[in-house]
């Protein structure tokens, strides 16, 4: 069905060098957790095809995204990034709307913007709304820990500079090389 385009897909990347930092933070949080260790192994880990999260590394995962978008036309995909939501999240409700052809008054998108804005968010996870009784089971304080400090640049508090050296030269050669256009905000 997706192929024939008669599905929408929203398909968020976050810039990798968060996406890491957070990933290991909530890996840190889960109970029998599938990595135990520090950042430095858990990058390791990440940048490996032993990686299963996103069906090898963070790389081949967005290879085979732009794949699938080149190789079928028909694919319906609204592409959008963490960061641009941060900066321009009214502009990317608005985006979010017309792609999915909705017809909704600005009181109503308002009123969305509102209510998704991290924090606010963040603070609802936090009642009584947020409990599952699968994460209060698995979670190390009862919740799944997708919320935590909701803004970019946080992986300079984990990268060393080394690590990042290593990681802009692996990005430089699988994705620049592969021709990708991605242009990631990391501050």
């Amino acid at each position: 069905m997706a192929r024939q385009g008669q599905v929408k897909i929203v398909h968020v990347l976050r810039n990798p060098k968060d996406t890491f930092s957070s990933l290991f933070e909530f890996w840190n949080n889960a109970k029998g957790s599938v990595y135990q260790g520090d950042f430095s192994g858990f990058l390791d880990f990440c940048l490996s095809d032993e990686y299963a999260i996103f069906g090898g590394n963070w790389f081949s995962y967005v290879k085979d995204w732009e794949n699938a978008k080149l190789t079928n036309k028909n694919l319906n995909i609204l592409s959008l990034k963490y960061e641009d939501v941060q900066q321009n999240l009214y502009g990317t409700i608005v985006s979010l709307v017309e792609f999915l052809h909705l017809d909704r008054p600005e009181f109503f998108l308002r009123d969305v913007e509102r209510k998704v804005q991290f924090e606010n968010m963040k603070k609802e996870h936090e009642t009584k709304a947020g409990e599952t009784k699968f994460w209060k089971d698995n979670k190390r304080n009862g919740r799944l820990s997708i919320y935590r400090k909701g803004f970019v640049g946080d992986w300079k508090n984990y990268f060393t500079v080394g690590q990042n050296e290593r990681f802009d030269s692996l990005y430089d050669r699988e994705i620049k090389e592969y021709n990708i256009d991605l242009q990631f905000s990391y501050e």
